[in-house]
């Protein structure tokens, strides 16, 4: 295993090797690993105040010190036991058990949520970081999430023209949302085969001053996942990006239904016995064209 040091005292940073990790991780995480697990990279997380709800009122957090360990087969995430007498915990899944992901970047702020079904039970990790080191968790992430998909690890993505020929067709009309889709949302390779972009949606009040109805998202569709991107409510959120990845040998279909004077597309995720959904609000148009564009390609 390659890795390299970027310690620093406030951003995250990777080990090379797992008695590397500081504090009581190392031996939380050598009594969760399965025996004879490579570790592929240990992404470490120091303590830090975080906001128990970004862009409101909600105060700080202190989050203890964390680590996500990443393995050929999933990751594990080891936390140590908190100031205000939250339990250490260990929580690990397989790449291949994933329902979804979704990853929250705003400014320096990051949370990345994996659901996943073991045993026809849901498990969760959730984990907040300074998006300073994001740089670092990014490769592993990707690998974990491909894992999800239906072809082998590493299998090259096809035509990858087309790709380009959508995304330069997206960026006409957002090229912010070009690039949150081609740096943050497609992995390595990944095929896309078509998206549909919703500008946020204005409402007047008192039929004169614009207000936000809803924020402006991305439905992307590729050989092997759904890639639902948005942007956040407020002027702190606006920034930032709300990303939800849904394997496609997860999903078992997509509605949509009115919602006041638009629509709200519902993507159905399964795994067993548990099911999730996914939600974004968009015009008529959108939702027409999303419709055309998943029937498609639904086989």
């Amino acid at each position: 295993m390659a890795a390299t040091n970027y310690r620093r005292t406030d951003h995250p940073y990777l080990v090379a090797h797992l008695h590397d990790l500081p504090g009581s991780l190392a031996q939380l995480a050598g009594q969760a690993l399965e025996a004879d697990e490579p570790l592929e990279t240990l992404f470490v997380m120091p303590p830090q105040a975080l906001p128990k709800n970004f862009g409101g009122r909600g105060g700080m957090h202190l989050a203890p010190e964390r680590a996500l360990l990443f393995t050929a087969r999933g990751v594990l995430f080891v936390q140590d036991a908190g100031a205000s007498g939250q339990p250490a915990q260990a929580v690990a899944l397989h790449g291949d058990q994933l329902l979804y992901a979704h990853l929250t970047q705003i400014l320096l702020y990051g949370r990345l949520e994996l659901c996943a079904v073991e045993h026809d039970a849901l498990k969760r990790i959730v984990v907040e970081y300074n998006t300073v080191g994001h740089f670092l968790l990014q490769p592993a992430l990707q690998r974990l999430l491909r894992l999800a998909w239906d072809e082998p690890p590493g299998m090259p993505g096809l035509d990858s023209d087309s790709t380009e020929s959508v995304l330069e067709a997206l960026g006409e009309r957002s090229f912010k949302f070009k690039g949150g889709l081609r740096y943050h949302g497609l992995l390595p390779g990944e095929r896309l085969l078509g998206c549909v972009f919703q500008p946020r949606i204005l409402r007047r009040v008192l039929g004169i001053f614009p207000r936000l109805a809803e924020p402006a998202a991305l439905l992307a569709l590729t050989e092997h996942q759904i890639l639902l991107i948005e942007e956040g409510r407020t002027n702190a959120t606006s920034y930032g990006w709300f990303i939800t990845f849904c394997p496609r040998r997860c999903v078992t279909g997509i509605e949509t239904a009115p919602h006041a004077a638009w629509q709200e597309v519902q993507v159905h995720l399964q795994k067993g016995s548990i099911s999730a959904e996914r939600r974004v609000i968009v015009e008529n148009a959108a939702a027409q064209a999303w419709r055309d564009l998943w029937s498609s390609h639904a086989q």
